[in-house]
């Protein structure tokens, strides 16, 4: 998940924009747990972001590494989400994942849907089992 920028929050301040990530379904697919985290930023709009555990340790700075081996758009992060979330389904394990908040989710609102990103999701599951990540 993309951290916003200072300017960005300082904005979003200013304009009464509320952020708020709630986690909208934790699953099981194919031995590995998967989060859907629903995204609400006030006149913004929602969207959905999608993650995948790894067995592979990873941090948030080497999501751009596994972007070009997984086939799935727009791998946006790597790492833990339980500082975060504090659910204890979560604790001691690391995710790969990606967002639906661009330019091109925008102009195809379904790509963001709760339904949308948990196909995708599954589908990220099967590629990293497949590929051992």
């Amino acid at each position: 998940m993309r951290r916003l920028t200072i300017k960005e929050r300082v904005v979003m301040r200013l304009e009464g924009i509320e952020e708020s990530a709630k986690i909208k379904d934790i699953f099981q697919h194919k031995g590995r747990t998967c989060i859907i985290i629903k995204i609400s930023m006030g006149a913004i709009g929602n969207w959905h972001n999608g993650y995948v555990q790894t067995m592979r340790n990873v941090n948030k700075r080497t999501y751009n590494e596994y972007a070009i081996d997984i086939n799935a758009e727009e791998i946006t992060f790597s790492g833990s989400l339980y500082s975060k979330y504090r659910n204890s389904e979560l604790k001691n394990k690391k995710f790969i994942g990606f967002d639906t908040g661009h330019c091109w989710n925008i102009s195809s609102p379904k790509s963001k849907t709760f339904e949308e990103v948990k196909k995708r999701t599954i589908k990220l599951c099967e590629e990293m089992v497949k590929k051992g990540l």
